[in-house]
Formats: structure tokens, C-alpha cells, sequence
């Protein structure tokens, strides 16, 4: 019985995240359906491309974000054309997802109401520092 409890409760929050994500996936829809570069990814783009893109990542595990480095490394190997941002980008906007979502467990387990915590988290995910991350 405890075991079947906890499955509705996983399944609900399933459907709480499948929430989140379909409603950012149509509110950033320009973002991850138009191909287009900011200025500093033109750069790492080129070096990708020319294959020499290791030595330019220096200055950014010399500023102290090793970790985005690697992020950069494995994200601009595994593009060909600048079509294939917007599948970065997808994932940036399902990483949104999943911070709002985990935002609206901790609201609720907090003792909010389900839906001020359904709200609250929401519109979190629509803040301009994120709109700014769904769009680099």
C-alpha cells in the first residue's frame, strides 16, 4: 500500500514537471525554433569548427568556471551548423523546467498551497535572468 502511495506521488510530480516544461517550451518557442548566434558564440563557433577550440576555452578555467569550460568543450563539439543551437537551447529551457520544478517541491513540502506553489514557481521560470539563459 505504501508502495503505491508513493507511485501516485512521483506520478503527480511527473505531471507537475511535464507542466512546467510544455508551458516554457511555448513561451521561449522563438528561442529554440530560430537559429541565431550572440556575438561571443560566433567566436567559439569558429574555433570549433577550424578544430582549435581547447586553446581559447584557457581563459575561462583561468577566470575560475572549469566546469563551464567543460559545458562550452561539450556543447560546441557536438554542433555542426548554427541550426544545431537551438537543441542547446531546448536543453537550457528544460534545465529551467527542472529548477522551477524543484523551486515548487520545496515550496509545497514548505507548507504552500499547491497551487500559490504551482504559480509562484512558474513564474519564476519567466524572470528575465532566465529568459536571458534561454536564449544564450
Amino acid at each position: 500500500m505504501q508502495k503505491d502511495k508513493k507511485f501516485k506521488l512521483f506520478y503527480s510530480e511527473l505531471k507537475i514537471w511535464l507542466l512546467f516544461a510544455g508551458g516554457y517550451a511555448i513561451i521561449y518557442a522563438p528561442v529554440w525554433f530560430t537559429p541565431y548566434l550572440f556575438s561571443d558564440d560566433n567566436c567559439l563557433f569558429a574555433q570549433a569548427i577550424r578544430g582549435v577550440l581547447y586553446p581559447g576555452l584557457k581563459g575561462v578555467i583561468a577566470a575560475g568556471q572549469p566546469v563551464y569550460a567543460g559545458a562550452l568543450c561539450l556543447g560546441f563539439n557536438s554542433i555542426d551548423s548554427i541550426a544545431d543551437f537551438r537543441i542547446i537551447r531546448l536543453i537550457s529551457i528544460l534545465g529551467i523546467a527542472t529548477t522551477a520544478w524543484v523551486f515548487y517541491l520545496f515550496l509545497s513540502r514548505a507548507g504552500w498551497n499547491r497551487k500559490a506553489a504551482l504559480a509562484c514557481s512558474f513564474v519564476l521560470g519567466t524572470m528575465p535572468p532566465f529568459q536571458l539563459y534561454a536564449s544564450s
